[in-house]
């Protein structure tokens, strides 16, 4: 789940269920990546966000808060073992998801 100053958004990432910020335009370079990875939204974030990073087991390996009017923040994930993660982006109105590679 992701976990922000609000709470939890409470939705089952890994179901993929009520993606309601699935329109965002939502960038990741490099994918793959290896040590350091940039999210991306193109125009202006009008709220706070809240990243979870989940392993394929669907554990939280990293948070992070993401403040409004940044159009893009880097994630340092070069102490995650290789593999498949998730990506979870949530706001108070939703969430939306991306996987990414880590080599």
């Amino acid at each position: 789940y992701c976990v922000g100053e609000e709470g939890e958004c409470g939705l089952d990432y890994l179901s993929g269920t009520r993606q309601a910020l699935a329109d965002f335009n939502i960038g990741l370079s490099p994918n793959p990546v290896a040590n350091v990875l940039t999210i991306e939204l193109p125009g202006e974030q009008p709220s706070d966000l809240w990243l979870s990073v989940l392993d394929f087991a669907g554990k939280t390996v990293l948070r992070q808060d993401w403040n409004a009017g940044n159009k893009s923040i880097k994630l340092d994930i070069g102490h995650l073992a290789n593999g498949i993660y998730l990506l979870a982006i949530c706001n108070e109105n939703g969430i939306a998801s991306r996987r990414f590679a880590k080599q």
